[in-house]
């Protein structure tokens, strides 16, 4: 369940706190009864859905059937329904610049503002006749 989307997700959890495990057998999409109205076929179209009405084939033969089939990850239908998941990747590297290995040492944005700030009033004030200097 946790691959599949939120919604999708809850009502497998439900229906396996429910029900065993060897209750559950696969149908494919083109077999489910379900399939049609989940899928927007509207009512009319349903009145002449054998598919709703009746069930599957296999469904009504008069042998038993065994049912080996397994869902299919390659089935769009199925893939609908699984969360996207996106990831990123960021490479850093070591850099020789003394500039940037200060910031490796600063753990916040705001402290990083403040000595920058600092660091450039020093350089200005040691260029500046007395009376130009920044204060602050």
């Amino acid at each position: 369940p946790h691959m599949l989307k939120v919604f999708v997700a809850n009502r497998v959890v439900q229906i396996l706190q429910l029900t065993a495990p060897h209750h559950w057998h696969h149908i494919r999409s083109h077999e489910n009864p379900a399939d049609p109205a989940s899928r927007g076929l509207m009512a009319h179209e349903l009145l002449n859905c054998d598919l709703w009405w009746r069930g599957p084939e296999f469904l009504n033969l008069e042998s038993e059937f065994e049912i080996h089939s397994h869902a299919d990850d390659t089935d769009p239908q199925y893939l609908t329904e699984l969360k996207v998941n996106a990831s990123a990747a960021l490479l850093i590297t070591a850099d020789a610049k003394p500039y940037v290995s200060i910031l490796d040492h600063i753990s916040s944005f705001g402290k990083a503002k403040r000595i920058f700030a600092y660091a450039l009033r020093f350089i200005h004030n040691q260029f500046c006749p007395k009376q130009e200097r920044w204060i602050g």
